[in-house]
């Protein structure tokens, strides 16, 4: 989580924004991410994991504290919920994805996948972060 937050930081200090990192402990961290007034950015390197239905995403509804809880979103969270007709499911994706990157209430950093290949050439990898990291890794040819 720290990762996605130094990122987060870096990124928004280049375009002129003055930045606080906290790092906190769990309970101080639900316990602020539960109040809007004590943070302008909440980060966390939580993915979705597998999520078939766009109905289900937790993280734009008010239900995950920390998260948008915009109107718009809610009601087109609601009626994907309950069409069953794919074209008009289709349609309200759609709708839900133009409100999603008009409002911004997330910021996606990529996709992370748990496969590893590595070569015997590859020197300094450590294969058990769970995250994949190239620093401090080399090419011994």
């Amino acid at each position: 989580m720290y990762d996605f937050a130094l990122i987060t930081k870096q990124q928004l200090e280049d375009v002129g924004m003055n930045i606080d990192l906290q790092v906190v402990d769990w309970a101080t961290l639900v316990k602020r991410r539960n109040n809007p007034k004590e943070y302008e950015a909440f980060t966390t390197g939580a993915g979705l994991g597998v999520i078939f239905d766009p109905a289900q995403y937790s993280i734009l509804t008010c239900s995950w504290p920390g998260w948008t809880c915009d109107e718009e979103i809610l009601r087109i969270q609601a009626e994907l919920a309950r069409e069953t007709d794919p074209k008009k499911r289709y349609a309200l994706w759609e709708q839900q994805h133009r409100v999603v990157y008009q409002y911004v209430p997330i910021l996606r950093y990529g996709d992370l996948f748990g496969l590893r290949a590595i070569r015997s050439t590859v020197k300094g990898y450590n294969e058990k972060m769970e995250r994949m990291r190239v620093t401090d890794v080399w090419l011994d040819r």
